[in-house]
């Protein structure tokens, strides 16, 4: 079910991975070339109009791992655009006439937001200022397709994995 963006607190991805068990993952033809460039044709379905993302037998994107309990994507750097907007929906009109709640401005133009609400990341409530500053705006760019680097639409593991944080270690005098 959609849920526009105004009934959301915020959204965090937990790296819980059922969205890339539960959900068909069908990529466009652009996003196909990338993964087949990196990873060859193995784990790539054509469809009528599209291509899909392969399942293992468990249900599982074929591209999804296991690591410390969280599920992370070893297609970070093609990751597909409609993997990078999940669990977000935009579109350039309302859905199911709910567009007063859920239309959004952003430089000059409207776009109508909602999230599944399948995603155990949202949290309801009235929006924070991060989701309305931050996450809605990056999602928004990924979806005009401005953006590659992910920073507020994505784990935070993915970012430490991909920018570890080393710890400051102040020297010490020594007496």
């Amino acid at each position: 079910m959609l849920i526009p963006w105004t009934k959301i607190r915020s959204w965090d991805c937990m790296a819980c991975g059922d969205c890339c068990k539960y959900f068909t993952i069908n990529i466009k033809y652009e996003d196909w070339v990338k993964i087949i460039n990196k990873h060859g044709t193995w784990a790539i379905s054509p469809g009528v109009r599209e291509f899909y993302i392969k399942r293992r037998p468990d249900g599982r994107c074929v591209f999804q791992h296991n690591l410390i309990g969280k599920w992370v994507c070893e297609l970070q750097d093609v990751k597909p655009g409609i993997c990078k907007r999940w669990p977000f929906r935009i579109y350039r009109k309302p859905r199911r006439g709910k567009g007063k709640d859920a239309i959004f401005q952003y430089r000059n133009e409207n776009f109508y937001v909602y999230l599944e609400s399948f995603c155990k990341g949202i949290q309801y409530g009235y929006p924070s200022t991060k989701f309305v500053k931050q996450v809605i705006p990056e999602f928004i760019e990924i979806y005009l397709g401005n953006l590659k680097n992910q920073v507020n639409s994505t784990s935070k593991i993915f970012n430490y994995l991909l920018h570890p944080q080393i710890p400051q270690v102040m020297p010490r005098r020594i007496l």
